[in-house]
């Protein structure tokens, strides 16, 4: 359904259709809707129906006042000043990415993204952790993919070299999929990466991720199993 905006636009209604409304002298009639979804804005209303034969029978527009228009509300906040916080520094941080990104040539190891404005250059295993600042405690991703891989949302298997995502990225940004399971070729970097730094960062993200839902899908299986039902003709 289309309702007819004070600016001359249309906004597109769907909903479960009720009944019809006859305008008095009038052929005109009012659809009443029920859960109306607003779906979309259009600027003209189409008069072809059913195939291409013309009719005025396939819209009906309604003329609503002003204060009736859909407007987006916000809840009341409460806005607090933050606290001061002492951080630490890091002054190599600048050589560190400049060492990372000569020794990945530049690109993104996962996406191949060359561009300086889109790549950052990632610890393997973070400073906080032990990881040192050195060329092979670092690879070059994409800024996303970056910071996706310090909140343990994407790491790479150290045994297959597969790119791996959460569930939770996966489930909500579709363009992930096919980057997911992806060859992480580390054959063209000049330098080695420090594989036991790299084995680390799986196994946070194997613990956050891989290994809940392993043992979620086994004990689905284990109380699948317990379910069964039991045949009484088995004799022993």
């Amino acid at each position: 359904m289309c309702v007819e905006r004070p600016d001359g636009a249309f906004d597109i209604y769907t909903g479960r259709f009720i009944q019809f409304h006859q305008i008095d002298n009038s052929r005109r009639k009012i659809v009443e809707i029920s859960d109306p979804d607003l779906v979309g804005m259009t600027y003209s209303i189409p008069m072809v129906f059913n195939g291409g034969k013309f009719s005025g029978q396939g819209v009906t527009c309604l003329s609503l006042p002003a204060v009736t228009l859909i407007k987006v509300t916000f809840p009341s906040r409460t806005y607090q000043e933050g606290q001061e916080q002492i951080t630490m520094s890091s002054p190599d941080q600048a050589l560190f990415s400049e060492d990372v990104r000569k020794n990945c040539a530049g690109t993104c190891v996962l996406t191949g993204v060359r561009g300086r404005q889109r790549t950052e250059a990632a610890h393997i295993k973070p400073r906080h952790a032990g990881g040192e600042p050195d060329v092979t405690n670092g690879i070059l991703l994409r800024s996303d993919i970056h910071t996706l891989f310090d909140n343990w949302h994407f790491s790479i298997d150290p045994d297959s070299m597969k790119a791996r995502f959460s569930p939770d990225v996966l489930s909500v940004d579709k363009d992930l999929l096919q980057l997911e399971g992806k060859q992480i070729d580390f054959s063209r970097l000049q330098m080695p990466i420090n594989i036991e730094h790299l084995r680390h960062h799986w196994n946070k993200f194997f613990n956050r991720h891989v290994n809940p839902f392993i043992k979620n899908a086994l004990n689905k299986k284990i109380n699948n199993y317990e379910k069964r039902p039991v045949n009484s003709n088995i004799h022993y």
